[in-house]
């Protein structure tokens, strides 16, 4: 089981990660270690893979071995249909397999051979993030502002709206934010799926100055820093709402009552 991360702020792409692997298969898990998730091709792609170890390895090697690509002379879409292109053979003999594999096993491969991808790119309007679905189609995030993807995604999702909302003020996040937001995330997946999501977060960032691009990784001190002022925000979160008065909150209407109401009214 896996969660990550990808957030458009105004200033880079931040992909972040847990660091849980876990092993078996089909019939279930047999044990937990530790896998990197986060790949740093060249200083020009960041990527992240959820599925099994062998479909990201083949992500990898498809985008290490592609043809030399100047993202940064790409708009946007352009550089997501190249990013398809790079990955739409593997795409393919995927779901080949995953047909043939379905009768003899069910649906239960699927997570074994088809996986997602996020993937920060340079272009002529800085660095964007692509998500990859099962099926090899790409979708940008620009509006939208982040992507989430893997088994934890149901729990991040809704954790990040909450962030984009309060900590973000429904704007975008620049770089500092962005990489807080996504340690956050991260850990907060992590405290709800104990022994199936877990290990230190990797988190790298993807900025642009001009054609030239540049990948930085958080290190475990800067990583520290974030989850310090994250227990000091909920900390302030938790006391704002401890000098509430309970008294002082509208009655809230009985819903039973109106609705019976209603009706004798209506019999009347």
């Amino acid at each position: 089981m896996s969660v990550l991360v990808g957030i458009h702020s105004t200033d880079g792409v931040v992909l972040a990660a847990d660091s849980a692997a876990t092993l078996g298969g089909f019939e279930g898990d047999t044990a937990i270690d530790t896998a990197r998730k986060i790949t740093v091709i060249g200083s020009t792609l960041v990527l992240g893979v959820a599925g099994s170890a062998g479909f990201n390895q083949k992500v990898v090697d498809a985008l290490e071995h592609d043809s030399p690509v100047d993202y940064a002379s790409l708009r946007p879409v352009q550089a997501m249909n190249r990013l398809e292109q790079a990955l739409r053979p593997l795409m393919d003999q995927a779901m080949a397999v995953l047909q043939v594999a379905r009768s003899a096993h069910g649906d239960l491969v699927a997570g074994h051979i088809m996986g997602e991808t996020l993937i920060a790119v340079p272009s002529t309007e800085g660095p964007q993030l692509v998500k990859i679905n099962a099926a090899g189609t790409g979708c940008l995030y620009q509006e939208l502002l982040f992507a989430t993807i893997g088994e934890g995604q149901r729990t991040a999702d809704p954790f990040m709206l909450w962030q984009k909302k309060v900590v973000w003020r429904d704007g975008q996040p620049n770089q500092s934010r962005a990489a807080l937001s996504a340690v956050w995330t991260v850990d907060y997946v992590v405290s709800r799926h104990p022994g199936r999501v877990g290990g230190e977060p990797a988190v790298s960032i993807l900025t642009q100055t001009g054609p030239r691009s540049r990948v930085s990784t958080l290190s475990p001190d800067d990583i520290s820093t974030h989850r310090k002022i994250i227990a000091d925000a909920e900390a302030a979160c938790s006391d704002s709402f401890s000098v509430l008065d309970p008294s002082e909150a509208a009655e809230i209407p009985n819903f039973g009552d109106r609705v019976g109401a209603q009706q004798a009214e209506q019999v009347g």
